[in-house]
């Protein structure tokens, strides 16, 4: 009677189980993993009575919630469905990598390179004395591992977790090489004239896969193991976001996205408190089990298989060694007469992997015609709208353009004005700015009546940068090319007047003891540092001597790249480039700024609203409507032209609306295009942006019916492959939020897109030292985010490329336009995400 294999028939049923919640999670549950029910009232036995309860999160097992919620209502078993695929992602590439790490050492070793032996002796030695639990809890401690999005995240813990335990697969390796070293038949190899490396090729290799087959999976069970350990002391994959930024409890770190690691993070705690929410503990833990019991029985399996001597796998592997080799190959080539079916079958097999691996597959269901965005990338970024500078005459026709294009595509418009410009004697007496009066237009020579608001966008077309250093050698720079003039005094001043100022620069830091009385500080900080908290303009200079004003301010922003539009302000602040930033940065400079005042700006700002109703509905009962948000005002150029990088977006949104508008489609809920004003500069603060003006107008939106909020963000230029996602879920109603995500995540992997997530709730403590905000999202997305029932980012929400010599339209990422416009069009017109199919 043949004896069964006990270990691979149960482990294997076992794996089958977790590999069908792997790929389709969706078929164990129709509930979504990120969704976090409200408290509710249920029917409990309470001194042998059924009365109806309000209970509190985390609820017990029911009906409802077959292994109940954890602390944010969040359903446990649709967590630990859906987290299979990421929780057995890591587990995998964990043990992939190890052996990737493990065969090479462990053959040489096992074969007695000296090298090797003394390398797989080092690392087995030094992690017995140094456990690979504390090292890897050091190292994931680094804010650096805190925010990355989930793939990302998972990359990194495979990578770093099988440098710090692949020794132990290495010495399972080179033990059975040096077993196969002692057979007879490697006497023989080496006597009829091979070579090292042909026996490893072809003897050594295909007798050692069976026990890396086996080891492979007993090293994931392995991985899961430290995975679990791991989560205890308060380590796991994915995003993290601490609890005290959300409405439910707070004092902890959780993972937003499903794995099972977050699940085991306050185990102690739970444990505590066994009796009441045992729930939280008993079925994380078994789930990891089960994984680790089923990969040690297939490893453990395929072992006792690849054992028998009847077995067949030595061989099998090696007639895959000569038909996959590239030399055999090679030499059927040569004699292609007498090959040919071989030499075809191979290349067309190769040729079929080659285009399932890189072709996209993904078939539109829209029209989303990436050469009509293109023509309007073209015609916004052209001469004739001055750079589209808000409150510019050509800001105002690229608004009409904009106004034209969505009226013929059945939209209505709403503005709402951001004024730059008042008559002195309009302000006499007020204390607050009327921002529903009529728009002035400033006409030349009636500059002295008016005054402008803090913030206001000058186009500045003339200024120079005069550095004289220690040995009296002078170098002028140009505005635009090595500098941008941030924020310019513009009280008492007049277009066309000349200004002139003298001084002395030194480090902020390191303050200044000199005589000069007339000084300019030198700034230096981040980005998140220089808008978060420097409002935009940079550091007040400090650092001066006692009764000494700035004359001016140098503000280095590190890392930064694109150009500026000039401000109205009460100091003159300078951002400079390149050559000019380096000078500065040594202090002690003998600096002449020179400029021009410019002309004053000729209208005010306006953000566009371009309403779709459905119908029944009206301005006055919109319901929940769905958010387009994209900036449409643009940066300054030496050529009068619009940086290309910052058109994008718009160019896109108006391609976009065509698209999901043609042939008459309707939704039933109203989508909202929002064109922002006075928003697309990086080094502007949220408050003076035109998001941040829209405050009263989005709370009223969040009142008549709530919104989803979905942001046009660019797709960057040429050399930016990657699509780059960030999600913000509200804390209710978020059934379809996670959904939307996934979907948008499954068409950029379908078109070969490579993209990366980044989810978040509010900025923690240290985000921005471990990961600058203003990189990953926008002012906009944070104004939106609080409110809404999902918010999502799609682009580059940081456009460093803007006013250099990269910002132009032979650079534009055009592939990556169109896909990502295709992906958003299937999107929408499906109507089954953004909560557009929604009651």
């Amino acid at each position: 009677m043949k004896k069964l294999n006990y270990p691979l028939i149960l482990g294997g049923l076992l794996f089958l189980i977790l590999m069908f919640a792997y790929v389709s999670p969706e078929t164990f549950t129709g509930k979504d993993p990120m969704f976090e029910e409200p408290h509710k009232n249920m029917e409990i036995l309470v001194e042998g009575e059924m009365k109806d309860v309000f209970t509190m999160h985390p609820i017990f097992p029911n009906k409802e919630n077959l292994m109940g919620t954890d602390d944010a209502g969040r359903d446990v078993y649709t967590r630990l469905v859906y987290g299979t695929r990421n929780t057995l992602k890591l587990g995998f590439m964990i043990a992939f990598f190890r052996l990737l790490l493990a065969l090479p050492v462990g053959i040489l070793s096992g074969m007695g390179k000296k090298f090797f032996q003394r390398l797989l002796l080092f690392f087995s030695t030094y992690f017995s004395a140094v456990p690979i639990l504390i090292l890897s809890y050091l190292i994931f401690r680094l804010n650096f591992f805190r925010s990355l999005q989930m793939d990302t995240s998972i990359l990194w813990f495979s990578v770093i977790l099988a440098l710090l335990g692949f020794s132990k697969a290495a010495v399972i390796i080179s033990d059975a090489v040096k077993r196969i070293m002692n057979e007879e038949f490697i006497e023989g190899q080496v006597a009829i004239g091979k070579t090292w490396p042909e026996i490893i090729r072809q003897n050594i290799f295909p007798h050692v896969m069976p026990v890396a087959i086996s080891t492979f999976f007993k090293e994931a069970a392995q991985g899961l193991f430290l995975i679990a350990q791991l989560a205890v002391l308060g380590i796991f994959v994915g995003t993290i976001r601490e609890v005290k930024a959300m409405a439910f409890r707070s004092g902890y770190e959780m993972s937003l996205e499903p794995e099972w690691g977050s699940m085991l993070m306050n185990l102690t705690k739970d444990m505590q408190r066994m009796e009441a929410q045992w729930w939280l503990v008993v079925f994380p833990v078994a789930v990891f089990s089960f994984a680790v019991l089923s990969l040690n029985l297939l490893g453990e399996g395929l072992r006792l298989e690849f054992m028998k001597r009847n077995s067949r796998f030595v061989s099998y592997m090696r007639k895959a060694y000569y038909v996959l080799s590239p030399r055999v190959l090679f030499l059927e080539m040569k004699q292609f007469k007498k090959y040919w079916k071989p030499v075809v079958l191979k290349f067309t097999v190769v040729a079929s992997a080659l285009l399932l691996f890189f072709l996209p597959r993904y078939q539109p269901l829209g029209d989303f015609q990436v050469e009509k965005a293109m023509a309007h990338l073209e015609e916004l970024s052209s001469a004739k709208y001055e750079g589209r500078v808000s409150g510019s005459e050509g800001h105002r026709l690229a608004g009409e353009y904009i106004k034209d294009q969505m009226k013929s595509l059945g939209f209505s418009i709403e503005e709402l004005p951001l004024r730059y410009a008042y008559k002195k004697q309009e302000l006499l007496g007020n204390t607050e700015y009327n921002y529903e009066g009529e728009e002035p237009v400033v006409l030349p020579g009636m500059e002295k009546d008016y005054v402008l608001t803090e913030g206001t966008p000058l186009i500045l077309k003339e200024a120079t940068v005069t550095v004289t250093d220690e040995k009296g050698q002078k170098e002028v720079y140009q505005v635009h090319e090595d500098f941008s003039i941030l924020s310019l005094p513009m009280e008492d001043r007049l277009p066309g007047e000349k200004v002139t100022v003298e001084g002395t620069t030194f480090i902020q830091e390191e303050g200044y003891e000199g005589e000069d009385k007339s000084l300019m500080p030198v700034v230096t900080s981040g980005l998140d540092e220089t808008v978060l908290f420097s409002y935009g303009f940079g550091v007040e200079g400090g650092g001066l001597p006692d009764g000494i004003e700035a004359v001016a301010t140098f503000q280095n922003v590190t890392g930064h790249e694109a150009r500026s539009n000039t401000y109205s302000g009460y100091q003159l602040k300078i951002m400079p480039f390149g050559e000019l930033s380096e000078k500065l940065s040594k202090g002690n400079q003998k600096v002449i700024i020179e400029y021009t005042i410019p002309s004053y700006t000729k209208h005010s700002g306006r953000t566009m609203e371009a309403w779709l109703l459905p119908e029944g509905r009206s301005m006055e009962d919109q319901g929940e409507i769905l958010i387009i948000g994209v900036p449409y005002d643009g940066v300054y150029q030496k050529d009068g032209g619009s940086s290309v990088e910052s058109t994008v977006p718009v160019a896109m949104a108006l391609e976009l609306a065509r698209a999901i508008t043609e042939g008459g489609r309707t939704y039933e809920k109203p989508i909202l295009f929002l064109f922002f004003d006075k928003e697309i500069d990086p080094l502007l603060s949220a408050y003076t942006k035109g998001s941040g003006n829209y405050y009263m107008r989005r709370t009223e939106l969040s009142a008549n019916g709530g919104y989803s909020y979905l942001e046009l963000m660019g797709t960057g230029l040429k050399g930016n492959k990657v699509v780059d996602l960030v999600a913000y879920f509200g804390q209710l109603d978020k059934e379809n939020s996670f959904r939307s995500i996934l979907q948008m995540e499954k068409i950029l992997k379908e078109e070969k897109v490579p993209y990366l997530r980044t989810q978040n709730l509010l900025p923690t403590e240290g985000a921005l030292q471990s990961r600058g905000v203003l990189d990953t999202t926008s002012p906009s997305i944070l104004e939106f985010r609080a409110n809404a029932h999902i918010a999502i980012g799609v682009g580059n929400a940081y456009r460093n490329a803007m006013g250099t010599k990269k910002d132009t339209l032979k650079n534009v990422n055009v592939k990556k336009m169109e896909r990502t416009g295709i992906m958003l069009t299937d999107l929408l017109i499906s109507k089954e995400y953004f909560r557009l199919g929604v009651e």
